[in-house]
């Protein structure tokens, strides 16, 4: 049986022995005997464990409210979970180009996420979340991707979901765009779920050269936005919604 709690203290011990000069133990080893089959299954687990025990603020907010209230948790050092419904379409824009004319003409609002990448379009049926948390070691937009993944796993065959890089697909079709504010203390992050067809909406807005992304928009389809927080929630606070 693997123990967690026992294996963080005996990093601890470790890491002072090095300080200290003096001959350390074989970390590697010693893990196996608390159950942990090597070194980067303990760092994941410490890493979920480390997570389990955080106490988070949830928020409901608005996508067009939702980038000022992340800068403010991450100043703050205070741990979040903001969740976000879209009912509008709204485009997110990074550096680059995009179709701004369409976006006023159609009163569609434009939200600056300070990130150098493409623009993202939300629709009127999406899901999004932000987090703030500290920034622990191993913490990264796939570890938390990877999560959500497995999740989705419980819906779609084996294979059909896939983290690539800061994107969820499924079927070879992005349905979930993330993006990261890391500091060296606080770690924040935002993703956006898809649940209906934006296809055409996306050729509207964003140029294809200019889009940062050359991966077909798909949706997801075997759950509800509903049900999707339920279980991003029952992960991050044990807690049912």
């Amino acid at each position: 049986m693997k123990n967690i709690r026992e294996a963080i203290e005996l990093e601890k011990q470790y890491i002072q022995f090095r300080l200290e000069g003096k001959e350390p133990f074989s970390f590697a080893n010693e893990i196996k005997r608390l159950g942990f089959a090597n070194l980067n299954e303990y760092y994941n687990a410490k890493l979920d464990y480390q997570i389990s025990e955080l106490e988070f603020s949830i928020e409901e907010t608005s996508p067009l409210e939702a980038a000022a209230l992340i800068m403010s948790y991450m100043r703050q050092k205070k741990n979040g979970i903001l969740l976000m419904d879209t009912h509008e379409v709204i485009a997110y824009c990074g550096s680059k180009d995009f179709n701004r004319e369409y976006c006023i003409e159609n009163n569609i609002p434009i939200i600056d996420y300070y990130s150098n990448g493409g623009t993202m379009i939300a629709s009127e049926n999406e899901f999004n979340i932000g987090l703030v948390m500290p920034h622990l070691e191993g913490l990264t937009s796939t570890y938390i991707l990877q999560k959500i993944k497995n999740i989705l796993d419980e819906y779609y065959d084996e294979g059909e979901v896939v983290v690539d890089n800061n994107d969820i697909l499924i079927n070879g079709k992005k349905v979930c765009g993330a993006t990261v504010y890391p500091t060296s203390e606080v770690f924040g992050f935002t993703a956006q779920f898809s649940f209906d067809d934006k296809s055409e909406l996306i050729s509207k807005i964003c140029y294809p050269s200019e889009s940062g992304s050359n991966k077909e928009p798909g949706f997801i389809d075997k759950l509800t936005r509903k049900e999707l927080r339920e279980k991003i929630l029952l992960w991050l606070t044990g807690k049912e919604a």
